[in-house]
């Protein structure tokens, strides 16, 4: 209990030292009785000390209550709530020259041009963003091709080869052998900007018929280093489905030259 007490006056003590008021009080009257502290730090006799405090700090009752109270308390009130004001505008004054000054140092920043060693710290800067890419690109590539050698289409799903055939055809259009022809032109292996710009069809249409033929098997798609897009490329069945679809055009012209004499 004794130590509550204790705590408890130490705080409240704390508090009352610590206040604006007090703390400026103490101030303002040590400043106005700097003789009262002088006479009474000095190395005078007691008897001597309240002579002099009674004759030179506070002669009368009038140097007692004046700078003993009302100088002080006066004091105190226009430190509290007169000075604020010209602090509040010097302060804003101040800070209003500091962010002119960091703007004007700013521009001046931004118009120097970069030195030779800050261009060559940004380029090696750059070169490594460059290098990680690229390896994050070889990294997904490679783990994309682990997985499709690791995903086997089931033998009993799978139909045999005239069927796959024949399915496909169904399905692939003349606009898509199109894109067939002009991709084995190229050796079977084709940007896809190249396509595009290559193909009599609109860029939506030559883009949905990639699709489709990507979808049926026909294509395989993949990410170039060196042309840095999208290529596609002849898989296996696409270039069985170029072969069924060139058939019937040879059969056809074969067709038409063996009725031609019969007519004439």
């Amino acid at each position: 209990m004794l130590d509550d007490l204790l705590k408890s006056a130490r705080q409240v003590t704390l508090e009352r030292l610590t206040s604006p008021i007090l703390g400026t009080f103490a101030i303002a009257w040590c400043l106005w009785n700097y003789k009262f502290l002088v006479i009474l730090l000095s190395s005078a006799s007691v008897t001597t000390t309240f002579q002099l405090i009674s004759t030179v700090a506070f002669p009368d009752s009038l140097a007692v209550y004046s700078r003993g109270l009302l100088f002080p308390l006066l004091t105190t009130a226009a430190y509290i709530f007169l000075y604020p004001y010209p602090a509040k505008f010097v302060y804003g004054f101040v800070r209003r020259r500091q962010r002119e000054i960091n703007e004007l140092r700013q521009l001046i920043e931004d118009e120097t041009p970069l030195t030779i060693e800050e261009s060559r710290t940004i380029r090696s800067e750059v070169v490594a963003l460059e290098s990680r890419y690229r390896k994050e690109l070889d990294s997904a590539n490679d783990e994309i091709s682990r997985l499709k050698a690791a995903v086997k289409p089931s033998s009993i799903d799978k139909p045999s080869e005239g069927q796959l055939a024949s399915i496909d055809m169904k399905r692939v259009t003349k606009s898509q052998v199109d894109l067939l022809k002009i991709i084995e032109k190229f050796q079977g292996c084709l940007p896809e900007s190249q396509l595009v710009s290559l193909n009599k069809k609109s860029k939506v249409k030559t883009e949905f018929d990639l699709g489709e033929l990507e979808k049926a098997g026909l294509l395989e798609k993949s990410y170039s280093q060196e042309e840095e897009e999208i290529v596609y490329s002849f898989t296996h069945d696409g270039r069985r489905a170029l072969l069924e679809a060139s058939v019937p055009l040879e059969e056809s012209a074969q067709g038409n030259a063996s009725e031609a004499p019969r007519s004439t």
